[in-house]
């Protein structure tokens, strides 16, 4: 029955978030039916200097990239599991290096395949103090994380891209709630570790620009948003259930919504949010096929010098 309530509960809280997913898959298969247009056309009336027009984006091209990017937590450890409430938190601060490959499948798609890794933190202690709420909540979750995502080139000489992919975030969570015993009024705390699987979507949106024939830079926003919220299945150990830990005390959520106490034992009642990231950072891609642009502009440059001759 447990199971039962649970797969309910989980079906209930994700129909939008399965909708995203069915859209993002929709585009993909969209882009990856397109043919891989490369036709390089003159035009009547000159498009630049050149006179060159390409129905090709300037960034769509074969390549592998590293990136950094800094992380700002948001989740059940975090003030109150509603983003950024109460302000920025230095505490939430994390980091994450990626490494991707980059597979053009259509004149502006590129689908990106990825393997991240790095560190990701929650921290409610300082926040809480302030207002006189004891429950608090401390993490630290290492991981690692494959994923899969489209970038949409709409301009075929710009770098503007939008990105939606999804991912799978496995983590090793250390993990310190402090709670307030409803029978001694007391302040308890529950600590271990313990690990969390977590299906993820990604959203964002960045800027491209072309170094070289071989070498991009970009710079880009994202957010990332878990699918449930459930025992072994989040980026912060909550809800913990009883078995995770050695005082057998259950931390969990009751239809949708989590429960936190002030230093008197005064019970307040929350809407339970699922944990998440945002995501700013910077990538460098080598490409080992010259960017079209690039390209046309030197066959131009070796047409005019023929003609001199």
């Amino acid at each position: 029955m447990h199971a039962v309530r649970c797969f309910y509960d989980m079906k209930r809280n994700n129909n939008i978030k399965v909708a995203l997913i069915g859209a993002l898959l929709v585009l993909s298969l969209g882009a990856m039916s397109s043919p891989y247009n490369q036709r390089v056309v003159w035009k009547d009336h000159q498009s630049d200097k050149t006179g060159l027009y390409t129905t090709k984006s300037h960034f769509s091209q074969d390549g592998i990239s590293i990136g950094v990017h800094a992380l700002y937590y948001y989740g059940d450890a975090d003030n109150e599991s509603v983003m950024l409430h109460g302000g920025f938190n230095p505490h939430n601060v994390g980091g994450m290096l990626t490494f991707a490959y980059h597979m053009p499948v259509s004149a502006h798609w590129i689908m990106r395949f990825s393997l991240s890794g790095g560190l990701v933190r929650g921290d409610n202690t300082e926040k809480f103090k302030a207002i006189n709420r004891d429950d608090f909540r401390t993490i630290k979750n290492i991981f690692a994380q494959p994923a899969v995502g489209v970038e949409w080139y709409p301009l075929n000489r710009y770098g503007l891209f939008l990105y939606g992919g999804i991912s799978c975030t496995v983590g090793y969570i250390d993990y310190s709630f402090y709670y307030q015993d409803r029978n001694t009024k007391t302040r308890e705390n529950v600590a271990g570790k313990t690990y969390g699987i977590l299906p993820m979507i990604q959203g964002g949106i960045g800027y491209s620009w072309n170094l070289s024939s071989s070498w991009m830079l970009s710079v880009q926003a994202l957010f990332q948003e878990g699918l449930y919220d459930s025992q072994y299945m989040n980026l912060d150990a909550f809800p913990l259930d009883a078995k995770q830990n050695s005082k057998g005390v259950s931390l969990g959520t009751a239809g949708g919504y989590w429960y936190s106490y002030d230093a008197d034992g005064t019970k307040h009642k929350h809407v339970h949010w699922n944990d998440g990231w945002f995501q700013a950072g910077i990538t460098l891609t080598y490409r080992w096929s010259n960017c079209e642009q690039c390209r046309l502009l030197n066959n131009y440059g070796r047409v005019k010098t023929q003609r001199r001759r």
